[in-house]
């Protein structure tokens, strides 16, 4: 956290924000690693690149830890990725619901005023299904994101 601070605070100076993304492992043993990085780190140097899936994958599977951090730090997520599963295994198109609720996501972002950078990711693993290229698997992935984007009031001006 201190070195964060400090890189953060150094990068500010240069007009870089600095995002600290978060993979599963930082969600075990009840997210302390995760927790103490927020806690330990100062909101004007160190922002929050919110990778929801990881959230669900370390916290067992589950979506609580997911809106606890959108509860708890919301102020400081500046970029969203999103990946979704189907009964714990990546999925080849993204969806707006399945194993994490992207609907109450984005839904809860938008009461929040948060606006941020959504950056679709294509993950693979074993048991992925395969049957799409992935330009299909992108531009499908595409229209769900715009319908959420657009439902939600992402594409109105501030």
């Amino acid at each position: 956290a201190k070195a964060l601070n400090r890189l953060g605070k150094a990068l500010k100076q240069l007009g870089i924000l600095l995002a600290y993304h978060n993979h599963d492992i930082e969600l075990r043993y009840a997210a302390r690693e995760f927790h103490h990085m927020m806690v330990g780190t100062n909101p004007q140097w160190v922002s929050l690149c919110l990778d929801a899936h990881w959230i669900y994958r370390g916290a067992g599977n589950s979506q609580v830890a997911l809106w606890d951090v959108v509860e708890l730090y919301a102020d400081r997520i500046v970029e969203v990725h999103l990946r979704q599963s189907h009964n714990g295994t990546w999925s080849e198109v993204f969806t707006a619901k399945d194993d994490v609720d992207y609907e109450r996501l984005f839904r809860r972002l938008r009461e929040k005023g948060v606006r941020p950078l959504w950056v679709l990711e294509q993950a693979v693993e074993s048991g992925t299904p395969h049957t799409l290229d992935s330009l299909t698997c992108f531009q499908k992935s595409t229209v769900e994101i715009r319908r959420l984007m657009t439902r939600e009031g992402f594409h109105e001006k501030k």
